[in-house]
């Protein structure tokens, strides 16, 4: 039987007399005592309206400055109202005249009288309001319309009256049925921010004035056909263009007229789906931007080829190169294009994401540089602003070229810092260059065909970062006594390793080491306490080790262990005579272990400075031992996957962990049985704890 127990404080709002003190004090200060009777009485009619909340009282207080009359309230130009579900008519009335700004928090739009003549900011953000009224259109000096994250279901008709509407935004809308229609009467309008294509408005092409248009969806019938933003020469900014399968061709492309929109600085390119007309090549050459353009993604493009725009023509650098403004550059999901496109002479390009093109098998030349220009003589500098360069879901890359024939005497990849290779399945190598000299994070994941990463390694000395996660076949990694910058060293999932990489506990500035599902590594450095910077370490499912280093006791600063799950046949868990010698530092341990351990290391019970405990996979152990009540700084404790657990230490074990707030139980059946309040077993002798959870169900919950 699950229990919860709930302790909750709701706070009380306000009273009349206490927001009336807030107002009185906000607008006189001192001079408070002095208010007349008059004012007294319109005062604390104000107070009953605030509906208890401080912040309404003191905004009101605060608008009414310091020389309080009653003609003083139409002095009031900005309203933020949060929580109120009526304003005093005789103050409201006088406040309406001549409001600029009304920020809104409540369905209370209705109840506002009068004619808000002067508005020129009217924010419904997060608002629960449903409806508009239809008088909305009165307000012809408004400038700003917010309803994003409101529930209002449709715009009324007569918002096409708002002549000097600059701004519109309703962005996450999710209530809002339709796009605003009749839009093109906003000839003033500058700004529509908006994220859901569905609201597109119709006919944008009107509204001349535009600046900013973050998202376009094109579609077939007349209003929506990317001939509209032909027509916007204004914009600026970030532009998605979405939906271009149903652009027809080359011509009807070519009418959005991007060349000549210099403004833009960001261009996204997106096909939703693959339709029939497969001409996406086609298409995709009449959207050929300025060549000032910062930043461009194509995403789902079904072309073979990357358009001429996009790659170095010539013989020459600079003015061969269209895009040389380009600073991100990402193409995703470009399933049928066998190439990358020729870039490595964008000289200012910094991000490079090539992500999802399933039918490269191979990054050769040109990749680097166009093929006339591989015969040159001069050294040349490829890709040499590159900061970060990613390869996702490549599924059938199979082989990535270092040589490039024109750049001997040169440098690629001077200035690359960040080098990410996830789900290359068939990539059989990674050439880390000698051009590699600032690189400060390798990241390879799910390379399974991955056998060797090139000697260059050692090289690139600024390598902060080394990450590889289930690469299956690789058998060796290059030395790694040169990476003095070296701070995080993470290994997962690598089925052939044997060993770990050479020159490990030379690098004294690694704060993170993680070793984990390494089933053929056999040894760990015996020298690695010589890693006196290390604060995390993890080394589990490495079912061939039965040893551990002794020289674990000389890490003074690891907080955070992570260790287990090595091989079957010992009976006793290794390395715990060193890892007691962490009683100061240690805060946070995590234990696996395996079928023939019976108890769990005593040596555990003189770690006092434990913060969190995390036990798991001790099936052989029936009962928590008493001294797990030495641990008295434990604040969170969590047995996980204990089949035969059945109960506790003692009670009186128990409550001498008076700092324990949080246990966790999972996947102990046994324990679960034993600890249902109904049993009182051992129910009893965790009751008090605050936070318990069993099996993913909150059993009990306590505010401190």
């Amino acid at each position: 039987m699950e229990t919860i127990s709930l302790h909750m404080h709701h706070l009380k709002g306000l009273s009349d007399e206490e927001c009336w003190s807030i107002i009185k004090e906000r607008a006189l200060g001192k001079r408070g005592a002095l208010v007349s009777s008059d004012l007294e009485d319109i005062g604390r009619e104000i107070a009953k309206r605030c509906g208890g909340v401080p912040l309404v009282a003191s905004i009101l207080g605060g608008s009414m400055g310091f020389n309080l009359e009653k003609s003083d309230f139409s002095r009031v130009r900005h309203l933020n109202v949060l929580n109120v579900g009526e304003i005093m008519p005789e103050v409201s009335g006088a406040i309406t005249k001549k409001l600029h700004s009304l920020f809104l928090k409540f369905d209370g739009f209705h109840n506002f009288p009068g004619d808000f003549k002067c508005l020129r900011s009217l924010s419904l953000e997060g608002a629960s309001i449903e409806e508009l009224p239809a008088s909305l259109g009165r307000l012809r000096h408004l400038r700003y319309f917010d309803i994003s994250w409101s529930n209002i279901r449709a715009l009324p008709e007569s918002i096409t009256k708002l002549y000097n509407l600059q701004t519109l935004r309703y962005i996450c809308c999710y209530s809002l049925l339709s796009p605003p229609k009749g839009m093109g009467d906003l000839v003033s309008l500058r700004h529509i921010l908006f994220n859901d294509p569905m609201l597109m408005p119709l006919e944008i092409g009107q509204l001349t004035c535009v600046q900013t248009l973050p998202l376009f969806s094109v579609g077939t019938e007349r209003g929506n056909q990317i001939e509209e933003l032909g027509w916007l020469s204004q914009l600026r900014g970030e532009l998605k263009i979405s939906n271009l399968e149903y652009v027809r061709d080359k011509k009807e492309a070519k009418a959005a007229r991007l060349h000549e929109k210099t403004k833009i600085y960001k261009l996204e390119f997106v096909w939703c789906s693959q339709g029939g007309l497969n001409n996406d090549e086609d298409v995709l050459e009449g959207l050929q931007p300025h060549s000032l353009l910062k930043s461009l993604t194509i995403a789902g493009y079904a072309g073979e080829n990357f358009p001429s725009w996009i790659l170095t023509k010539g013989n020459d650098i600079g003015d061969s190169v269209l895009l040389n403004s380009l600073v991100d550059l990402k193409l995703i999901n470009c399933r049928k294009c066998k190439h990358i496109p020729t870039i490595g002479q964008l000289s200012n390009l910094k991000v490079l994401t090539i992500d999802g093109l399933e039918n490269v098998k191979y990054i050769g030349t040109e990749f680097y540089l166009n093929s006339s220009m591989c015969d040159r003589q001069e050294a040349l500098a490829l890709f040499p602003a590159l900061r970060k360069l990613t390869l996702k879901e490549m599924s059938n890359l199979e082989e990535w070229v270092e040589q490039v024939k024109a750049a001997t005497s040169g440098m690629v990849f001077p200035c690359l810092e960040e080098l990410i290779i996830w789900r290359c399945p068939k990539l059989q190598s990674v050439p880390i260059m000698k051009g590699f000299s600032s690189l400060q994070k390798l990241d390879i994941r799910w390379c399974e065909q991955l056998s060797f990463i090139e000697d260059g390694l050692s090289a690139s000395t600024c390598i902060k970062e080394l990450s590889i996660w289930e690469c299956s076949s690789l058998t060796s990694i290059p030395s790694i006594n040169m990476l003095c910058s070296l701070t995080k060293l993470e290994i997962s999932g690598c089925g052939e390793l044997t060993s770990l990489p050479s020159g490990l506990c030379l690098c004294t500035n690694i704060q993170v080491l993680r070793i984990s599902n390494c089933p053929s590594l056999i040894s760990i450095p015996e020298d690695l306490g010589n890693l006196h910077s290390l604060r995390s370490l993890g080394v589990t499912f490495c079912v061939k080790l039965t040893t551990i280093p002794d020289g674990l006791c000389q890490l003074t600063q690891l907080k955070v262990l992570r260790i287990g799950g090595f091989s079957e046949e010992l009976e006793v868990f290794p390395g715990f005579d060193s890892i007691q010698h962490l009683h100061s530092s240690l805060e946070d341990l995590r234990l696996y272990g395996w079928e023939k351990l019976k108890a769990l290391p005593h040596q555990l019970q003189y770690l006092t400075a434990l913060i969190s405990l995390n036990i798991r996979d001790f099936n052989q152990v029936e009962a928590m031992p008493q001294w797990l009540g030495n641990l008295s700084s434990l604040e969170e404790l969590e047995l996980r996957r204990c089949k035969k657990l059945m109960q506790f230490p003692p009670v009186e074990a128990i409550r001498c962990l008076s700092k324990l707030q949080t246990l966790r139980i999972y996947d102990c059946p046994e324990l679960k049985k034993t600890c249902a309040e109904s049993s009182r077993r051992e129910w009893s002798k965790i009751s008090h704890i605050q936070n318990i959870v069993i099996d993913n169900a909150l059993v009990q919950y306590r505010e401190e």
